[in-house]
């Protein structure tokens, strides 16, 4: 399995808005493209609660990515 890092231009260039959601989304569709299709049924009220949630979650994304990152780095892929 092959884990993409999808944090770090995230964390990079985050702005609180619903734009630069949508536009995140869209350059990494491929990635995205199943969460949505299951489990992401009501966009826009996700992309709001995101944007309430993301300046608390920051951290978190981070030290999941070096963890993750740190298990085997042969099947960790930045983006």
């Amino acid at each position: 399995m092959i884990v993409f890092d999808t944090v770090t231009d995230f964390v990079k260039n985050y702005q609180p808005t619903v734009k630069y959601l949508t536009d995140y989304y869209a350059n990494k569709e491929k990635h995205y493209e199943e969460y949505f299709q299951y489990h992401c049924h009501h966009l826009e009220e996700k992309k709001a609660s995101c944007i309430r949630k993301a300046y608390i979650k920051i951290t978190r994304f981070i030290a999941n990515k070096r963890h993750v990152s740190s298990i085997d780095p042969n099947h960790y892929c930045s983006i």
